[in-house]
């Protein structure tokens, strides 16, 4: 009996296990990279990593970490007022979350940051619907995040109303309160 034929039979396996482990260790480094230059509030640092570590998924079979690079890039950009490049990112991974079937939270991050980066471009009427597209799973946010959310939608209603979209203004500002003031929150339809 020969004992090198099951290392010949797995070797394509394991050949192309370890294809795309050099990437994807790469990836992490430059992930770690990005962490650590954006808590030292050296944003362009921070990009340059992001980007890095974005480019080093592009050879690997897995878009959940593709999503992941494509979303803390955009965050940076968004940080960095590069408000179309961060909503390009942004809106990608959200395209990749929703394919996959990823949790409310996952999506809901992503709606959160793309309608700051619509905001900050004057879109403000394509942010309130992805924001309409939020109200409903906010509750599985923390307090902070809420918080984020409340200030959000302020915002968001002081400009529809303005844009003379009155009902929806109205509803934003009262789940605005809502949802920050109470803990113990759960999404109700606000009229």
């Amino acid at each position: 009996m020969n004992l090198f034929t099951p290392s010949i039979i797995f070797l394509p396996f394991l050949l192309g296990a370890c294809a795309n482990s050099p990437s994807q260790l790469l990836s992490s480094e430059y992930a770690e990279s990005c962490h650590l230059a954006e808590r030292s509030n050296d944003l362009n640092s921070a990009e340059k990593q992001c980007y890095l570590a974005l480019v080093n998924t592009e050879s690997s079979n897995n878009p959940k970490l593709r999503s992941l690079r494509l979303y803390k890039l955009g965050k940076i950009r968004l940080q960095l007022a590069k408000f179309h490049d961060s909503e390009l990112l942004i809106k990608e991974s959200l395209q990749i979350e929703e394919s996959l079937g990823s949790t409310p939270k996952t999506i809901g991050s992503r709606l959160i940051d793309l309608s700051s980066s619509l905001a900050e471009q004057g879109r403000w009427q394509e942010g309130a619907t992805l924001l309409e597209r939020l109200l409903p799973i906010a509750p599985q946010f923390s307090k902070l995040e809420r918080t984020r959310i409340g200030q959000l939608l302020i915002q968001y209603s002081r400009q529809l109303k303005s844009l003379n979209q009155a009902e929806l203004a109205k509803r934003f500002k009262a789940t605005a309160s809502i949802i920050v003031d109470n803990d113990t929150y759960f999404f109700r339809s606000v009229k």
